[in-house]
């Protein structure tokens, strides 16, 4: 439920309260990469970009091919040039 409330606070750019859901899916499910990405979404959309940098970084290490996290990651190379 709170994933699917995240993704909702995202699409309505309520973006702290939709970090709030991530926030407590990974406490009960710390591994959770939709979690995860909804959370960096969200922090690069707050110009958060050092919080969703060390995300991505930390599910890019574990799987290196992740292709929704590469390209969260391509999208957010993007936004610090500008």
């Amino acid at each position: 439920m709170n994933l699917n409330l995240a993704f909702v606070l995202l699409k309505l750019e309520r973006f702290r309260e939709a970090m709030n859901h991530c926030h407590q899916v990974l406490k009960l499910d710390p591994p959770n990469l939709k979690a995860k990405y909804r959370l960096s979404k969200a922090h690069i959309e707050l110009i958060e970009f050092q919080q969703a940098s060390e995300i991505i970084s930390e599910v890019l290490s574990g799987s290196a091919n992740n292709r929704e996290f590469l390209e969260l990651q391509k999208e957010l190379r993007v936004k610090v040039r500008i």
